[in-house]
């Protein structure tokens, strides 16, 4: 018996590190995406200043992306102790279950944090583009018109150069007509558009 405890306490310490750990995970996960989303709010607030709404959107897209791919650590955390350490003893068949599904949380977060990495580079650099000036300015014929709605104030502009981001309309935008765009080339937003003479 005297063997025992010192075996007991010692998993009830490891169970208490593990549940330490566990926390971590959610409360990082919980804390991103309230930074995320209250920034994503603050960007609509803040139009017609550009500036700012690139900004919050790139730090509200961060917030966003860092809570999706703690939420994926989070799991793979819990596949690990489930299969490598297997505190509760679970059968090997189910244990085989869960590695498999740990796998695909493993190649699914995989691909979340290349996906990310590419849409914060884009990003950053359309944001960067703005500062400098690097902005391009062509005469588009709109083809379709998406939004905006009860959700959101974001209008998805169909186009030749492809989907057009415009955050706000200065006017009413119909399909089928000619408008000059300002826009960024890495984000396709919309910085400025004119109607182009009759």
């Amino acid at each position: 018996m005297s063997k025992n405890q010192p075996r007991g306490k010692k998993q009830t310490v490891s169970n208490k590190r593990r549940w330490r750990v566990i926390l971590v995970f959610v409360f990082a996960f919980a804390i991103c995406i309230a930074i995320g989303g209250a920034f994503l709010i603050f960007r609509d607030l803040v139009y017609p200043d550009m500036y700012y709404v690139l900004l919050f959107d790139l730090i509200g897209m961060v917030g966003l992306y860092m809570g999706a791919i703690f939420l994926c650590a989070f799991f793979l955390y819990l596949f690990f102790i489930i299969v490598f350490i297997n505190p509760q003893r679970i059968k090997r068949s189910k244990v085989l279950k869960f590695a498999a599904a740990g796998m695909v949380v493993f190649i699914f977060t995989v691909w979340v944090v290349g996906f990310s990495s590419q849409e914060i580079s884009r990003d950053s650099q359309a944001f960067q583009d703005y500062k400098e000036g690097n902005w391009t300015v062509k005469e588009l014929l709109v083809r379709d018109i998406y939004g905006p709605n009860k959700r959101s104030n974001i209008t998805i502009l169909e186009t030749d150069e492809g989907d057009m981001v415009l955050y706000w309309r200065p006017f009413r935008i119909y399909r089928d007509q000619i408008y000059r765009f300002t826009y960024l080339e890495k984000t396709k937003v919309v910085l400025e558009v004119e109607q182009v003479g009759e």
